[in-house]
């Protein structure tokens, strides 16, 4: 509100009455025009946060604290953590800042979840983070199915990719092995070659015993040291024989993996054959 003129120079006002009643018309057509406008109608702000609902009344938005009564949309901590919570089950479906709530190990990170609408449960879809009770922190970027497996994702051990293995080897004839001994200490027979990208290995050998011959078969690495322990062929086995374990070298290392075999008892020969060798693991 403006002063009059002339008003504090001595000078009478003309007209007081007029000048008071014109300042009050302006004053009641702005709180018109505030009123139209109308801004927090759809708002409300209390101790539990910020609430935007539509002209109906159905909130589509709260921004509350952690200890807001009743289901919120988002909230953040003092901390700033934000946590967004699913519409009508009052649960987390997204989390961005600290884990140690959901983690054994103090670590920042980023998890996306979802209600599964059959059980109920909260389950994990997105994840950065280190969930392992134990060793270094190593967070890693990983996709979770319906069962919580891993379709995908970083490797845990540092680098590399931890997918499952999807590659078939080729078919192999069912005709005996050609690669044989009958050496009494264990002898090459087969080598396979590659790269590291997952911790462990499967393989799977098809053995054969020609004549009487009992024999063992084991898998070692480039320095000889055995990585998939010794199995018995016995006297008339003709049979796929499975190794798995820990691969040699690091992740990314050239590695090499041979098929040894040989007899324990008995005449004859051990055949090999090197069926399938890959990955496991992240």
């Amino acid at each position: 509100m403006g002063l009059p003129p002339n008003i504090g120079d001595g000078v009478p006002l003309a007209d007081p009455r007029g000048w008071v009643n014109r300042e009050l018309r302006k004053l009641q057509k702005q709180i018109d025009q505030l009123a139209a406008a109308n801004p927090f109608n759809n708002a409300s702000i209390n101790n539990s946060g910020i609430t935007v609902t539509t002209q109906d009344n159905t909130r589509v938005m709260k921004l509350g604290v952690l200890n807001a009564a009743g289901d919120r949309g988002l909230a953040v901590s003092p901390g700033g953590n934000v946590w967004v919570y699913h519409e009508t089950a009052n649960k987390v479906v997204a989390y961005i800042g600290s884990l140690s709530d959901i983690t054994t190990k103090p670590q920042t990170g980023v998890q996306f979840q979802y209600v599964d609408p059959a059980s109920g449960e909260v389950k994990v879809a997105l994840a950065l983070a280190d969930y392992s009770a134990s060793g270094p922190l190593r967070q890693f970027l990983a996709l979770y199915d319906n069962d919580q497996a891993t379709i995908f994702s970083a490797d845990q051990a540092g680098s590399g990719i931890g997918a499952p293995t999807f590659t078939y080897g080729p078919f192999e004839s069912a005709t005996p092995p050609t690669d044989t001994t009958s050496s009494s200490s264990f002898e090459t027979l087969q080598t396979a070659y590659g790269r590291k990208w997952n911790p462990d290995y499967l393989a799977q050998v098809l053995v054969q015993s020609n004549g009487t011959a009992v024999g063992q078969v084991q898998l070692t690495d480039y320095f000889g040291t055995v990585i998939g322990a010794p199995q018995t062929v016995n006297s008339g086995d003709f049979d796929y024989l499975s190794f798995s374990g820990a691969m040699s070298g690091g992740i990314g290392d050239f590695v090499t993996v041979n098929i040894q075999a040989c007899m324990t008892g008995g005449s004859g020969s051990i055949g090999v054959r090197g069926v399938y060798l890959g990955g496991e693991g992240t």
